[in-house]
């Protein structure tokens, strides 16, 4: 246990419900990170370690989406595939910063009603073309 009473991890059922809420982010507008990082918050995990577990757990995926783009590099040359590469780096610390800050304040439904809109916005645009 950690302290103020909070677990530096979950039990085994509650890392399996964890896993099921990862698994249910693959749904559009949901998010695998957010949404077990909800879940182990739920269950009493200290924030700034729910946040890490979730994001350990994300990582082969996006593991996987970078080499099936990389070997894809289409029109954009190795430069600008650096600078694009450099962009999401630093995009993404800022993310995770966010998220770490939303966890820390246990406001995650924050993140999540703007997914329900961008999903509609998504599925509306899809349907459009």
């Amino acid at each position: 246990m950690g302290g103020g009473g909070a677990a530096e991890v979950p039990a085994l059922a509650g890392a399996t419900l964890a896993g099921v809420a990862h698994a249910m982010g693959v749904w559009p507008g949901a998010s695998r990170v957010g949404l077990s990082a909800a879940v182990l918050l739920a269950l009493g995990v200290r924030p700034a370690r729910a946040v890490e577990i979730a994001l350990v757990a994300t990582a082969p995926f996006w593991l996987r989406d970078f080499v099936g783009s990389a070997s894809a590099e289409g029109g954009l040359g190795k430069g600008q595939t650096l600078v694009a590469g450099l962009f999401a780096f630093f995009a993404t610390m800022g993310a995770v910063a966010a998220l770490r800050a939303l966890a820390a304040r246990r406001a995650l439904a924050m993140p999540a009603l703007w997914m329900i809109a961008l999903a509609g916005a998504l599925f509306a645009y899809a349907r459009a073309a």
